[in-house]
């Protein structure tokens, strides 16, 4: 039996099928940009991605919005116990972005907030349907759905792959000496 209303059931929906779109732009990302030597790991995750986008798609709300949290629950885990590590690519969308790995606030918190996000929906979203079905049965409901989705999750990896507007401290420090060096002995 629904016992969500529809307008919690449409944003239960797009938040769910935003969270599954971020997992299907990194997959899709990962499969074009995996190299061809070495890329078979980054291709079978990126495939695995892609599924999992799939699946939660279909899938009632609730029970993808448990998968989606337990998902980027380990994503955040990843960015945790990699914060704070040298320069590298993180890799998450599969391209080459030249920011540092796994460290940062800010990927650390999106993917956290992410989880938490997912976790609300799987309480709160009793019986609320699929993207997909909500899409097919309310096709009003369902086009907004879609939209709020693809922006969101638009603006979740704008946030997640923009460059910090701060130098690391290191570059910082070394600028800083080299100037002070350079007025000193000029």
């Amino acid at each position: 039996p629904r016992v969500t209303s529809g307008v919690s059931e449409m944003w239960a929906s797009a938040a769910v099928a935003m969270l599954g779109l971020v997992l299907a732009t990194a997959g899709a990302a990962k499969l074009k940009h995996a190299p061809l030597t070495a890329g078979r790991l980054r291709g079978a995750q990126g495939a695995g991605e892609l599924a999992l986008a799939a699946g939660v798609l279909l899938a009632p709300v609730r029970i993808a919005a448990v998968v989606l949290a337990a998902v980027f629950a380990g994503f955040a885990a990843v960015h945790a116990r990699h914060r704070g590590e040298e320069a590298g690519d993180c890799g998450c969308f599969g391209e080459p972005t030249g920011l540092t790995g796994h460290a940062g606030g800010r990927r650390l918190a999106l993917t956290i907030l992410s989880a938490a996000l997912a976790a609300a929906v799987a309480v709160l979203a009793r019986g609320a349907r699929a993207p997909v079905v909500l899409f097919v049965h309310r096709p009003d409901a369902g086009v907004v759905t879609v939209l709020a989705a693809a922006l969101a999750a638009q603006a979740w990896r704008a946030g997640f792959t923009a460059a910090s507007s701060a130098p690391p401290m290191s570059d910082r420090l070394a600028t800083g000496s080299a100037l002070f060096l350079e007025r000193r002995f000029s």
